[in-house]
Order: C-alpha cells, then structure tokens, then sequence
C-alpha cells in the first residue's frame, strides 16, 4: 500500500495512478529527487483533515507547503523532502515531493535570499573589539589636508594587535583587512598608517574594507537556510585562506557582497571547486563533497533492454567535470591567454624553466617573438621595455603569462562554462601607496608623505562605485527612484573576486620614502619594519614569492588559483577540475542515450553504470511506484564515457 505522512499525518494518494520519482545526478544537473505530482482524492477524511477545505470556492487559496513529507510504498520510505501543493480542485489536491539538492533550494527560497541582504554572518565589530582594534578618529581639523581626510578620515586603530605579535589584520577565518586597491575611484583601502606625535606612536589602517572569508560565508548562508552544515572538504589549507576582495568601506559583512541570491552563490562554489553539496532529508544536514573523489571503480551494472533510443544535442550537456572552465573576467596583465592566441601560435614544451631560458637564448629573434614557451611553473612569452625602440637579442626577457587561461577540455567546443568566483587581479601601477606616515608634536598632525610599496597589489571594483568621502554603504531612496538602484533589481551578474592571505608574512624593512610636503622628514620606522598585509592569487606572479617567514613545510607557499595544473606547485585549483576527476576521459556529451534497466529499490544515479561492457554517466533515472512497492524496470537516461 502507498501513504504519505504530512508533517507527521498519514494521507492517502490515489490509487489509480502510478506515483513517478525522478532522481537526477546533483553532480551533473545541480537538482536531485522529486515527484512527478501526487494526487489526493478530498473524500478521503484523513486527506480532508491535512489539506482543509481547499476544494471550497470561498476559502482563500495560497501556495501550500509542507516542511517533512514522505512517500512510503510497501512499508519503506521511498522519498523525503519538502511537499508542494501545485493545484487544487472541487475532488482533488496536487502535491510533488521535492528532495536533498531541490528541497535546499525550493524549501529555503534560496531563489528569493541574497547573500548581501541577511543578517546572518558575526558582528564584525565585536570580533574586533576583542582583537583589540580599536577607532581612531581623525578630523580635517587635525589634519589640514581636504584629500587626506577624504580618503583616509576614516581609520582603525591596529597598534595592540601588531604589538601582540599578530601577522593578520583581523582573524583569516572569519575575515581580515588586507591592502586592496580600489579601481573603480584609483584609491588605495586598508592601507597602514604609521602615526609618531611626540607622546605616542599609533598604527592604523586607512579606507578600512572588510575582507570576508569564503568558507566562513558559506556556513553562515547554509545555516541561514536552516541547514546544518557538517562538514567541507575545502575547509582545509589553503582554500580556507581564501577571503572575498572587497574594495568598499565598510565592517559589515553584508556590505562586502555581491548581490546573488543564495542559490547563486552555492551553484558558483561548486562551479568553483568542482564541487557537490550532499544533503540528508532526514537530518536535514549538508556537506560538501569533492566531485573529483568520485572515480570509475564506484562502478555498478545492471540487465538492460536491447532497445534505446538517443537524442541528439549540437550544444551538449554542460557538466563541470568535462566541460571547457573559464574565469568571467577581462585579463589582466596577461594572465589570461586568449584561445586565439594558442590557435595562432605554437608553444615548446620544457622540463624546467632554466631549460626553457637556455633554448630561449639559442633562438633568433623572430623564434623569440613567436613562440609561446611551458615549463613547470606555467606559460611564458618574450618581451621587451617599452621606453626601447623595439626589440632586440639584447633587451629581450621572458614574460609569465596565462595562470587564469582557460581549461580546454574539448577543443572543437566553443562554449564554456563561466566561473563567476574568481582570482583578483593585480594593479598594473607597481606603486600604489599603501603605507602612509604621518607625524607632529602635541596634536599638530601632518601629512607629509608616502611610503611605497614596489610590488603587486590586488586590485578590484568597487562593487559600490562610492564616490571619495562618501560613507554610505546602503541604498537610499533616493538612489532607487532616481536610478533605479535597489538591491532587488540590481547586479546578479557581478563576479565574486577573491584571493589568498598568506599563512607567513614577513616584516618589511626595505621601503622607500617619498616626501610630499617639502623639506618635511617622516616618523621613523621601527628597527624591524612594519608588515605589511597583501593578498595573492598566484604564488608566480604574486610579490611575495620567496619573502615568507617562519621555517615550516609551507614556508615558500606555492597556491594558484589556475585552473589547469602548474605541476610544481604545492596547491592549484586545477587539480580538482583535471586530477582525478570522475570521468577521466571524454563522455559523448551531445549524446543522450535511453536506456531501460532492471533494478532492486532506488538505483543512485551519483555512480557509473556499465550495460555490455560500456560505461555511462547518468544523468537521472525514472522510477515507478505502484501499491506493491518500487517498479523493478527503470528507465536512465545516460551519456557513454
């Protein structure tokens, strides 16, 4: 017999049709288990008791939905999840039953939640508090500089912190305050500030712009959601170093957000890391899985009809694991190789980078010129100083390029899937200030000038677009009459930039000074130098590569964000997206094939299945359920691997 229990009351389908569930692969279709619609016969009274008089015309009709709802045929649960009223009438009520992946998104709304809108995420300042990072407020009265005051009136005070030996603005897990620069108003945020009064020393950090961490907001929207989050496979080094780049003022968490709604931002994480979430609809808790620790050996083979039938798809599916990966952003100093680029060009192949440099300086100009060159540490090409006339065998270098390029995984496919998380870029201008000294004696401040840093800085929107001065971090009215400029309307197609906090972080000495009041002499440094707090996206072309401090494993971090392999490297992206991936050769993805298959209970559509000695990946599978329990024949709908 089949029943179902709603929120713990038994109700009673009809028996004249068959009740169908189809179980998709969360890996391939984002979705997992649901029904086809169930159908409730009112005259039946414990149907009445659960549902009301919902076939009445004067009793007022609204979505219907119930939290726990389970199918049951033969005594074992077949499905649990969410159930959905989809229609009603004068004889019956029209419920589907959504599960795991499709109850998360359906159940939550995760449709309807942004990201930058709940109120789910640690009091930042509290957390602060407690850092010991304090406010200091300092007027133009003070400082009788109207730009100085615009950019960096707002400041915080970070001299405890770094007095008590901390290499981190703030607490990685959670998040920091690392220096950025701002592209959209050419500013520079969290910039250190060394103040020297004749009573006191103070450090702090200018344009302060919160940098959440990815993993931290992750559990905190699941949560939201009402799920308990058990477990992360990339909360782990140095993916759990990964914090989101905001260049907007503000310490609240909220506010350092693109505007996705959470259905967004889980679908972009997986897409991300190659990843699947996994629910239990009985414990209604989440984890989340490496789709690249699934293999070929979790392989299961079943009896299968001779006829199928396919259907044929020029565009193919779009599956993570086999589809051509790109970042949805413009290059930046040439860390993206367009496509065309290796169409045109032929690159050699070599060992090492040494090899590489030897055979470079063997070559003529013109091989030099138009020869795209690999080694372990990635792609290179030859270039020259812009100020010569041209190039030359003398003035010639080599150049690293490409650490974002595209994966190609498919080279007759023009098509991509797009990563909307992505890798910071790094300003092109190598002397963004982001360390100012100020110095004075009683209460007399002055500006008097610019510490350099001859180095990459990550750079990004300003999601904002704030002008310089404004403190505003909030959509007035104004702005959304005038402009149309509410959160409900606006930006789900922002990108997600993000970037790495190195684990070891040494003390800077070697900075250079430049004046900017005449004659004026800044505030000594201290002996040991200040550190200074940057991000990074590629160890290769980060400024940091070879400073770290401290004698560990990890004492030179080599992580990329790539998404292809750089073999020498300790951590890449790539290696989820290319190194043991499930399907670790082409599936016929424009190929969909039907197959009927005979199968005991509820057949996972997660596992490879083999039917005379071919492989399939499944994409989801129809089962039936009729009084005496679950339909042996099944029907699959898969893709040959």
């Amino acid at each position: 017999m089949i029943y179902c229990t709603i929120d713990g009351k038994k109700a009673y389908p009809s028996t004249s049709n068959n009740i169908k569930i189809t179980r998709e692969n969360p890996y391939l279709k984002k979705t997992d288990s649901y029904t086809y619609d169930i159908t409730f016969p009112l005259d039946v009274m414990a149907n009445r008791i659960i549902f009301g008089a919902v076939n009445r015309i004067d009793v007022r009709k609204k979505v219907q939905k119930y939290k726990v709802c389970r199918l049951y045929a033969a005594n074992k649960c077949v499905i649990s999840g969410t159930g959905i009223v989809t229609s009603t009438d004068s004889d019956n009520v029209k419920l589907q039953i959504v599960a795991g992946v499709s109850e998360l998104k359906y159940n939550s709304r995760a449709d309807k939640i942004y990201i930058d809108t709940i109120n789910a995420y640690p009091d930042a300042d509290s957390l602060m508090k407690s850092m010991g990072i304090g406010s200091i407020s300092i007027k133009n009265a003070l400082i009788k500089d109207e730009d100085f005051d615009a950019q960096y009136g707002k400041m915080l005070n970070v001299t405890d912190l770094l007095n008590n030996g901390s290499q981190t603005i703030g607490d990685v897990s959670k998040f920091v305050f690392s220096a950025i620069h701002d592209q959209t108003n050419d500013l520079c945020c969290n910039a250190l500030t060394y103040i020297k009064t004749e009573n006191k020393t103070l450090i702090g950090v200018s344009r302060p712009c919160i940098q959440p961490n990815l993993m931290m907001v992750l559990k905190c929207v699941l949560e939201y959601m009402g799920y308990k989050f058990t477990s992360n496979r990339y909360d782990t080094y140095p993916w759990n170093r990964i914090v989101i780049a905001n260049a907007h003022v503000t310490n609240k968490i909220k506010n350092a957000l693109p505007h996705w709604t959470a259905a967004k931002f889980l679908d972009e994480f997986c897409n991300f890391f190659n990843a699947s979430v996994v629910i239990n609809e009985i414990t209604k808790t989440v984890k989340i899985v490496a789709n690249n620790e699934t293999n070929t050996k979790d392989v299961v083979e079943y009896e299968c009809e001779d006829e199928f039938t396919t259907e044929y798809d020029e565009d193919g599916v779009e599956y993570i694991g086999t589809s051509n990966l790109k970042f949805d952003r413009d290059s930046e100093n040439y860390d993206i190789i367009p496509e065309d680029v290796f169409k045109e060009f032929d690159y050699k192949d070599y060992p090492s980078r040494s090899e590489m440099w030897d055979a470079i300086k063997a070559m003529t100009l013109q091989e030099r010129l138009q020869t795209l060159f690999h080694c372990p540490n990635g792609f290179y090409y030859v270039t020259w100083p812009d100020e010569d006339d041209g190039p030359t065998l003398e003035n010639t270098a080599i150049q690293q390029c490409g650490q974002f390029s595209e994966l190609v995984r498919d080279k007759d496919s023009d098509n991509a899937i797009e990563l909307e998380i992505v890798p910071a870029a790094v300003a092109e201008d190598q002397d963004k200030q982001f360390l100012l000294g100020i110095s004075g004696f009683k209460i007399m401040f002055r500006q008097l000038g610019w510490i350099q840093l001859q180095n990459r800085i990550p750079t990004v929107d300003n999601i904002h677009d704030e002008t310089k001065g404004n403190d505003i971090d909030y959509v007035t009215v104004r702005d959304a009459i005038t402009n149309g400029d509410s959160k409900e309307s606006s930006g789900n197609n922002e990108v997600m930039p993000v970037m790495f906090i190195p684990k070891f972080i040494s003390r800077q000495t070697d900075i250079t000074i430049q004046d900017k009041v005449r004659g004026a002499s800044l505030p000594s440094l201290p002996d040991d130098g200040l550190y200074v707090f940057r991000g990074y996206c590629d160890s290769a072309i980060s400024y940091y590569y070879g400073k770290w401090g401290g004698n560990v494993e990890d004492d030179h971090e080599t992580n990329s964000m790539s998404i292809n392999v750089i073999s020498n490297f300790k951590h890449s992206l790539g290696s989820f997206h290319v190194e043991g991936n499930v399907i670790k050769t082409k599936i016929e993805s424009r190929n969909q094939i039907v197959i009927k298959f005979l199968c005991d209970g509820m057949p996972d559509p997660k596992k490879v299945y083999r039917f005379r000695n071919k492989l399939f990946l499944c994409s989801k599978i129809e089962i039936t359920v009729k009084n005496d329990g679950i339909e042996k024949g099944k029907t699959g709908y898969f893709y040959e691997i």
